[in-house]
């Protein structure tokens, strides 16, 4: 078993701690072999190539963070951490100190995901299934998985028209797109790349918590 990062952000967060959220999907690099289809030989191969792991690998999740101390009646607490998608918009958040006194804290500067080391790690994932697959081939059923709501929209989407995305409806599919294109951009999502669909199970989280000693 190995561990690898993985970085998630927004809504991902809670919809990971709450059980929402089982699969995600990550565009696929440096892969010109597959163009058709390929054997059940050829697949396991690409599958075992997967940057992220294979069924039974864990991933811990960066996140954006702040790192801070604060002074009480016992001293100084050591080094805690705050993440931002547990925090109010404004960076808000209440802290117990070493004292049992409840503090409200406010962060004004986040740390980007990309420099969060493994120690503050406050969710870990173990990959229960690795797929590669188009795109919009997502179902009905991964994109819940996905754990976004069902776009119920007088269309299938917000920003875009149904002759640039193509009309899903009002589907789960749908609001998938919708989070795919604020992520990706619609080119992206219009030239249907190969992306790893990987299925996910939360083994370790403490999602509920503002500020945190490691």
């Amino acid at each position: 078993m190995k561990y690898r990062p993985i970085i998630m952000t927004g809504p991902s967060l809670p919809a990971l701690a709450d059980g929402t959220k089982t699969q995600t999907r990550r565009l696929v690099k440096h892969l010109p072999a597959y163009k058709k289809a390929p054997s059940g030989d050829r697949l396991s191969k690409i599958i075992a190539g997967c940057p992220y792991g294979v069924v039974g690998d864990r991933l811990w999740v960066r996140e954006a963070f702040a790192e801070f101390a604060v002074g009480n009646r016992t001293g100084v607490s050591s080094t805690c951490i705050a993440y931002r998608a547990s925090c109010a918009t404004d960076g808000g958040f209440d802290y117990v100190n070493n004292g049992d006194e409840i503090m409200r804290l406010k962060v004004t500067k986040w740390t980007s995901p990309l420099f969060m080391p493994r120690w503050a790690a406050r969710i870990t994932l173990e990959l229960t299934e690795v797929r590669v697959q188009r795109l919009q081939e997502i179902s009905e059923e991964d994109a819940r998985a996905e754990g976004v709501a069902r776009d119920t929209s007088p269309c299938d989407h917000k920003r875009y028209s149904c002759e640039e995305i193509g009309c899903m409806g009002q589907t789960h599919r749908a609001g998938f797109c919708d989070r795919w294109c604020d992520l990706h951009g619609i080119d992206t999502w219009l030239s249907n790349p190969l992306v790893w669909a990987l299925s996910l199970k939360t083994v370790q989280s403490a999602a509920s918590r503002r500020g945190e000693r490691p």
